[in-house]
């Protein structure tokens, strides 16, 4: 059986983002002797596991006044559900798929996929092709709303489920079987009204309709009606979260904005929030997996996702009213037990410490070392208060335990994934003070680790995954980051010279290994050369033979100094060693065994007026200089 639909046949490996959204997007509606194919039920499956775009309806355009035809009609499901599950209920209903696939995004824990089902005559009145796709939503009540547009993309995918080509359906029978003209139609309120519920006046916010579909949900936003929004967006069953970011990257990444809108064209129109003459916005997918929505004018400018978006046009005055409105509409939920609100309770009070004085009192050199870099502090603190799960996932010592990769810590904290690398140092700084842990993956809960897992592979990460906990900022815990506070002056440690290594040198491996778990061993890999077996062994991981010999090198250039003048300085050596090593290497090796040159009999102190009249130190300033202990 061969059936008609808009193709588009670029292959993905994964879901397309933004621009090659618009790039697709494109391509079906500008290119229409390529994209109306008249293909087989079983070319289309192949096309969409082999990464491929497909519009189920045949167009001459891009909206839905473009629409001409349509036997392929698909759902999505991407939440609470099962394969299983929904085949099982296609045999309950007797309306069997003629075939289904596995979304890019379908994990064995966590199942997003499509069915795929086929006429068994050609619809050409849009009426009835309305009324059969708000069934089909409607009595598989666990597939996306969304579907219902004349116009919907629908992305390729993993692998073909239920493959039964041969299987079709018939649109009169089911409309006239299951279709409810009251639960299916949108119910709208007349704006005017909004005085009389209550809703405060909002005319200082401009809103255009120009580029919206008469089924617009801007009106009832506006007038904040959630009661009837909900009857049209809502899920038909609570969508329960776990932490406010698993909710949060829902409602970003799970519910397409302009068609929830109701945006005609959400590649191209004009602005709803200013007089745009000429179209200068467009929603997209951005790297994140967010839809954006965004105004290119100079006059506005604006960059939303969906919070921002509704906030803006809703005139909402608090974020937790946003949100409250937004869970209202979509029928969502964020669980928060007593165990929850007691870790976010203590993460709270932390924050108030680091703002309110007591924390620079009691840690007074502590609070010297990092105040460069405590508002990282306090942003893990927030990327925390967002992570804690309902189970009791903590650490020894009782707290609270997040995941994150690095690359995701520099989104949070707008920072470009270049400076990845100095991201971690600051982590390890803090870490080195107390004030945040990092966690090896053995004193992970399975429940945790699994989470992580998953929720890598949702966002096919390849960054490695890092778990921290924060502790309780007690007087007690004081005690302890003061003394390593004191103890990261004494060793001469700096931000820039911040490495495994140096900490190695200055504070041994047990506190490296603290800093950095996942360092702590070391694999190798030999060939027997008689029996051509690969032997792999596991070792503690220590400083490097090729730091080991930089370090026996300057100790020796020391030592020829000293004996020459009785002191160096850094810069001395630098130049001492130019021809060995580039001058940043010498540098940073000195950085990183300061902490080290007790063992050494040797330590490194400010000059001072006697100190420079004893040594005969010539210049202006106090530099610091290298002495026999």
């Amino acid at each position: 059986m061969k059936i008609k639909c808009m193709l588009d046949i670029k292959k993905f490996n994964k879901k397309p983002m933004g621009y090659e959204i618009g790039a697709i997007q494109n391509r079906l509606a500008n290119n229409l002797s390529k994209s109306q194919v008249e293909i087989t039920v079983e070319e289309l499956a192949e096309y969409l596991v082999d990464g491929c775009s497909f519009k189920p309806a045949l167009l001459n355009g891009s909206q839905s006044i473009d629409w001409q035809s349509q036997s392929v009609f698909a759902l999505d499901f991407d939440n609470d559900t099962t394969i299983q599950e929904e085949l099982d209920r296609c045999n309950l209903l007797g309306i069997h798929p003629s075939f289904g696939y596995t979304s890019f995004s379908f994990t064995d824990i966590k199942h997003k996929f499509r069915l795929v089902f086929v006429t068994d005559e050609v619809i050409t009145d849009m009426e009835t092709r309305n009324k059969l796709q708000i069934t089909l939503i409607k009595i598989f009540s666990k597939s996306d709303i969304n579907t219902k547009d004349a116009t919907r993309l629908f992305f390729g995918g993993k692998r073909l489920i239920s493959t039964e080509y041969g299987n079709t359906i018939n649109a009169n029978e089911i409309i006239e079987k299951y279709y409810e003209e009251d639960k299916c139609k949108a119910e709208y309120v007349d704006t005017t009204a909004k005085e009389e519920r209550g809703v405060q006046d909002r005319r200082n916010i401009y809103i255009s309709y120009l580029s919206c579909t008469p089924l617009s949900s801007i009106p009832l936003i506006s007038t904040h009606d959630d009661v009837s929004l909900s009857k049209i967006y809502g899920n038909h069953k609570t969508y329960v979260f776990e932490t406010n970011a698993e909710f949060l990257n829902y409602i970003t990444s799970e519910i397409n904005l302009g068609e929830f809108l109701g945006i005609k064209q959400s590649n191209s129109f004009n602005c709803i929030f200013h007089n745009d003459s000429k179209p200068s916005a467009s929603i997209f997918l951005n790297e994140s997996d967010q839809y954006i929505y965004k105004c290119n004018s100079s006059s506005c400018n604006v960059s939303y996702n969906i919070v921002g978006t509704i906030e803006r046009i809703g005139n909402f005055k608090s974020r937790p009213q946003t949100y409250k409105f937004i869970k209202k509409v979509f029928n969502l939920e964020v669980m928060e037990t007593d165990w929850q609100k007691e870790q976010k309770e203590i993460l709270f009070e932390n924050l108030k410490a680091l703002n309110n004085g007591e924390f620079e009192d009691i840690c007074y050199q502590a609070g010297k070392n990092i105040t460069g870099i405590k508002h990282y502090l306090e942003r893990l603190h927030i990327i925390a208060l967002d992570n804690i799960y309902n189970d009791k996932l903590s650490d020894d010592d009782g707290n609270v335990i997040f995941f994150a990769s690095i690359e995701f810590i520099c989104k949070q904290m707008n920072v470009s994934p270049n400076s990845m690398g100095k991201i971690s140092q600051k982590l390890a700084v803090l870490s080195y003070h107390k004030v945040l842990n990092k966690l090896d993956d053995s004193q992970i809960p399975d429940t945790m680790f699994k989470k992580s897992k998953s929720v890598a592979s949702n966002k096919k990460s390849n960054n490695h995954v890092n778990y921290f906990s924060i502790p309780s900022y007690t007087v007690n815990k004081f005690i302890e980051v003061e003394d390593r506070g004191i103890a990261w002056k004494k060793n001469g440690h700096t931000m820039k010279g911040m490495s495994r290594e140096m900490i190695a040198r200055g504070d041994g491996l047990e506190t490296a290994n603290e800093l950095y778990p996942q360092y702590k061993k070391v694999k190798t890999e030999k060939v027997d050369k008689e029996t051509g077996e690969i032997i792999t062994t596991v070792a503690d991981r220590t400083t490097t033979d090729m730091s080991n010999k930089r370090v026996e090198v300057i100790l020796k250039a020391i030592g020829e100094l000293i004996s020459s003048q009785g002191y160096c300085t850094e810069k001395q050596l630098i130049y001492m060693l130019y021809k060995q090593y580039a001058y940043n290497t010498t540098e940073t090796q000195l950085k990183r065994m300061r902490g080290q040159l007790s063992q050494f009999g040797l330590k490194r102190v400010k000059a001072t007026k006697e100190l420079k009249l004893e040594y005969n130190i010539k210049g202006n300033g106090y530099p610091y200089i290298i002495i026999s202990n």
